[in-house]
């Protein structure tokens, strides 16, 4: 799965819980705050991604995510298991 793969698969999670946020490879260093999405949005995104890529993301590592890029870079390694 490439990065541009799980940008768009963000968006779609995104626009199913009618989160007003918009990620692009361009603004992916934003923090989840600047981006528009709050610290509920965020863990329903991440429950719904879960489920949709059929991954889980350790909790301690939720913790550590600051940007969209964070969250971005964490799908990537558990999905590509890099």
């Amino acid at each position: 799965m490439t990065i541009n793969e799980i940008i768009s698969e963000l968006n779609k999670v995104l626009k199913e819980k009618n989160i007003n946020a918009k990620i692009t490879e361009k603004n992916t260093n934003i923090s989840f705050k600047d981006s528009g999405i709050d610290s509920l949005q965020m863990i329903e995104t991440v429950v719904a991604i879960e489920s949709k890529l059929n991954i889980t993301l350790p909790d301690e590592k939720l913790l550590e995510l600051k940007t969209v890029k964070d969250l971005i870079d964490l799908i990537d390694k558990i999905k590509n298991k890099k």
